[in-house]
Parts: structure tokens; sequence; C-alpha cells
């Protein structure tokens, strides 16, 4: 996925996730993306924080 959105001039990739998720967070860091928005939710009454998570594709 990173190779081709490279290939294809992307400048960034956007992951959402929740932060009680710790595979797809320990996974998503492992690429290299990081944490840029925390999201406070409520869901069928319990509080949920979505984030969005960013990998930047330009050169340098």
């Amino acid at each position: 996925m990173i190779a081709y959105a490279i290939q294809q001039g992307y400048r960034s990739i956007l992951l959402w996730t929740n932060q009680s998720l710790l595979g797809a967070r320990k996974l998503y860091e492992s690429y290299g993306f990081e944490v840029k928005e925390i999201r406070t939710q409520l869901l069928s009454g319990q509080e949920l924080k979505e984030e969005r998570w960013e990998l930047d594709l330009r050169p340098g």
C-alpha cells in the first residue's frame, strides 16, 4: 500500500483507528505513521477516542 501510494504520487496516507485498538496502533507506528488528531465521540453511551494517523510521503 505505501509503495503504491508513493508510486502514484500521493503526498500522505491517512488512517483512522480507535485508541483502544492497540494492535492497529502498534502496526501504524511500526510503518512510521504518527497521530495527528484525536477526537472524542459518544457511541452507544460510551466515550470513544478516535485517532487520525498520518504518514508523510513527501521526499525530504
